[in-house]
């Protein structure tokens, strides 16, 4: 969400489209699907009850850290500056660190080394501890990024930065690579100083060199530490799994959608592809139904149809009967595709009681 004072000739009628559209024209849809807390809030503001914030997904979150084992700490930045990122700062903040012995390398991914010369008005920037790797394929830059201690993300206080959310950051974190950024108030909300990442206030070259001196003194062991803390952000909030439940309850009418398709899929596949995605069926009701349960303990509700005369004037348990319901109607017809016997129809009702048994043992 540009600012179309700060857009150039062309851009300007272009930012001025997205505003408009932004502004008026959002207003309409019955719901939003929001990339970050800046739109969400906005979104809210204007009077949008049905937002539902989901960053940017990745699937590529690692499973471990790399430990860190380097003595000279690695600084990445990836990406092409244009006009979103503020690498000029960095570069010089970095050379300047560097004058007397290179203590820290910036590797620069996306940006030539005749880019970085022209940038900084100078003649060897490796000299200085830059390394520039030009444009290179998706799958190098994650290994150069995999291999770092730290990514480095630094733009402007400015309303795109604040609406906006960096595939950057979220690529950094799900790597298992703390960030180092300014605060802005956008998606660097999520980035806690000294736990996932280190942030500066401001963005100029002193308080850059303080944030890498402050790195430069870490031990090999406190990176490591805030490497799993920053996968752990990743897989919190960037692994596609954990949205799943939050659309289907956020756009209830998407349960029955999805109910509707993999009944579908269920009848016109092969029987083997069909018992496959029945068996993933299943899988998928476990996972649901075990692992996103409600808070607090309520076993002691045991009276019969207790919801049935709310269920009329409630929407929220009309949304949970009629998801609790089609949950198990794929699940019936993949049985029945398999076996073509009427009685394998009980199996879903004594899976639900199972499952209700187990939550009810489990709190």
């Amino acid at each position: 969400w540009y600012e179309i004072s700060r857009s150039r000739k062309w851009d300007r009628i272009v930012a001025k489209n997205v505003d408009y559209r932004i502004r008026k024209m959002d207003k309409k849809p019955d719901y939003i699907l929001s990339i970050s807390p800046y739109f969400t809030a906005y979104y809210k503001s204007i009077g949008c009850k049905n937002v539902i914030e989901i960053p940017p997904i990745m699937d590529c979150i690692e499973t471990a850290i790399n430990p860190t084992v380097r003595r000279v700490r690695h600084a990445v930045y990836a990406g092409s500056p244009a006009q979103k990122d503020l690498i000029l700062p960095f570069l010089d903040a970095v050379a300047k660190r560097n004058e007397k012995q290179v203590d820290i390398i910036a590797d620069i991914v996306g940006v030539s080394n005749e880019q970085v010369m022209a940038l900084m008005k100078i003649s060897d920037p490796e000299q200085k501890g830059i390394i520039a790797y030009g444009r290179i394929p998706h799958e190098k830059c994650i290994e150069i990024v995999k291999m770092a201690d730290f990514s480095v993300l630094l733009r402007e206080n400015l309303r795109y930065a604040k609406a906006g959310f960096s595939t950057k950051l979220s690529e950094s974190l799900s790597l298992g690579v703390p960030v180092l950024c300014n605060s802005v108030g956008g998606a660097d909300e999520i980035i806690q100083d000294g736990q996932n990442g280190i942030k500066v206030e401001g963005c100029n070259t002193n308080t850059i060199i303080a944030a890498l001196d402050r790195i430069i003194s870490l031990s090999d062991g406190e990176i490591d530490d805030l490497k799993r803390s920053a996968l752990n952000t990743g897989k919190h909030l960037f692994d596609g799994s954990a949205y799943v439940d939050n659309v289907l309850n956020g756009l209830p009418f998407m349960v029955v959608i999805f109910g509707c398709v993999i009944c579908l899929l269920i009848l016109v596949l092969p029987k083997k592809m069909s018992v496959l995605l029945t068996a993933a069926y299943i899988a998928f009701i476990l996972y649901e139904t075990l692992m996103f349960r409600e808070a607090g303990d309520a076993r002691t509700n045991f009276v019969l149809f207790s919801y049935a005369d709310r269920f009329l004037t409630e929407q929220s348990v009309r949304v949970g009967v009629i998801n609790n319901i089609w949950l198990f109607i794929p699940l019936g017809t993949g049985l029945y595709r398999w076996f073509q016997k009427k009685w394998v129809l009980l199996i879903p009702f004594v899976m639900s009681m199972a499952i209700e048994t187990t939550q009810y043992i489990t709190g």
